[in-house]
């Protein structure tokens, strides 16, 4: 998929469908064979930020996964109030992989057991990335870890409406084929794709473009 060696208009026309499809799609209903869900870190934020503010991209999108987890583990259970042993035994894992200050910070919160006392989930379902030196989402797919692709059944990479279109086109171009046929994209909720984000978003697409 090297883009670059098309038009302008068809490359624009692109972008501007991948961006009217990440504003109505990429719905959140799930499924039992969502084995393993990949949520992507965005803006920097400490641990006062995440325990504070509930405007942090890294707390909705995290929130959002958890949501999802909870709803696959009562699928999977066939019931649809679950204790927290039942969660801990049904739910798919969650891995977060970031900056490395982020992921000192999920650590951090881990230790904290922040994860069951704020939303109920088992800590220990949620891995989180070492010192990785990540620097941007394209490392993020880079370095993803082979280990932790699912033996079955699906991983779900979860991020926000205004980066979903860059994150398909990472993954597209990056995973391997036999990854991306099992792979699901969802969006954080609410929905978030504010026009000024869009714009850089866009940008980066373009400028991807021109390297792949």
């Amino acid at each position: 998929m090297i883009l670059k060696r098309y038009s302008k208009k068809f490359l624009d026309k692109y972008i501007e469908d991948e961006f009217d499809k990440a504003s109505t799609s990429h719905s959140t209903s799930p499924d039992p064979d969502w084995n393993l869900i990949w949520v992507l870190t965005g803006a920097k934020f400490s641990i006062d930020d995440f325990k504070n503010s509930d405007d942090i991209e890294m707390k909705r999108r995290l929130r959002t996964g958890i949501l999802v987890a909870l709803k696959i583990a009562s699928l999977k259970s066939g019931r649809r109030d679950l204790g927290f042993g039942e969660i801990k035994k049904w739910a798919p894992g969650i891995y977060i992989s970031g900056y490395d200050e982020q992921n000192i910070v999920l650590q951090k919160l881990k230790g904290e057991n922040h994860f069951k006392s704020r939303f109920g989930f088992p800590d220990t379902k949620i891995a989180v990335g070492g010192k990785e030196h990540i620097k941007n989402t394209i490392d993020q797919f880079k370095k993803f870890p082979a280990r932790k692709w699912p033996a079955k059944g699906k991983l779900v990479i979860l991020t926000d409406a205004y980066h979903m279109p860059r994150v398909i086109l990472y993954a597209r171009t990056i995973f391997r084929k036999d990854w991306l046929g099992r792979t699901v994209f969802i969006t954080a909720e609410p929905r978030y794709i504010p026009s000024e984000l869009v714009l850089l978003e866009k940008d980066k697409i373009r400028k991807y473009f021109e390297k792949v």
